[in-house]
């Protein structure tokens, strides 16, 4: 009986970390397949002349910025949408409506379709509970992306017009942002 107390503990958080991968795995991960909805979604932004002949940095930033404000103007409503979560429907643009994610997604699938490598950066606040703020429901979080530029990865907002360029306009990350307090000059998360 002693041996199965002193195992306990042992088990317990075999399991609870177990259940934090398998949770991360398949809630937060976000898959980079293109679909026949996202070159829908990408042609409604209506920003190929913008998106072309990206030769160089300027151009990189002028597409990124433009494909983030069709983006916003496309969808209006900041509400989330209440049943099964389809990423990257046209089930979006029907509804008029997308959180962060959504967005986040659309910017993804269109950067990659204008030839762009990106990742999905998924934020959480750590102030209270540290890490485990993940297993909190109604945790502050944010869905964002990073996009590769011939200058480096950059941070795209998706609920705000705001990339992460820094006062010589070079990119910077969120994990970059966040540890210069250059996030600060852009948003309250």
């Amino acid at each position: 009986m002693t041996s199965l107390l002193k195992k306990l503990p042992k088990v317990f958080f075999i399991l609870l970390s177990a259940s934090i991968s398998v949770y991360t795995l398949f809630s937060i991960k976000v898959t980079k397949a293109i679909t026949k909805d996202d070159y829908k979604i990408t042609k409604l932004l209506n920003i190929d002349k913008e998106c072309s002949n990206l030769n160089d940095y300027k151009k990189e930033i002028v597409c990124i910025e433009s494909l983030q404000k069709a983006q916003l103007n496309l969808i209006k409503g900041i509400n989330c949408r209440k049943k099964f979560i389809n990423l990257g429907s046209l089930e979006v643009i029907n509804e008029n409506t997308a959180c962060c994610f959504d967005r986040a997604r659309i910017i993804e699938q269109a950067l990659q379709i204008y030839g762009f490598k990106v990742r999905h950066v998924h934020l959480n606040e750590t102030a209270n509970r540290g890490y485990f703020n993940l297993l909190y429901p109604g945790s502050k979080s944010h869905a964002v992306t990073e996009v590769l530029t011939s200058k480096g990865w950059l941070g795209v907002d998706s609920n705000e017009q705001f990339i992460l360029l820094n006062k010589k306009s070079f990119p910077n990350t969120y994990e970059e942002a966040i540890t210069s307090g250059l996030i600060n000059n852009y948003s309250e998360f």
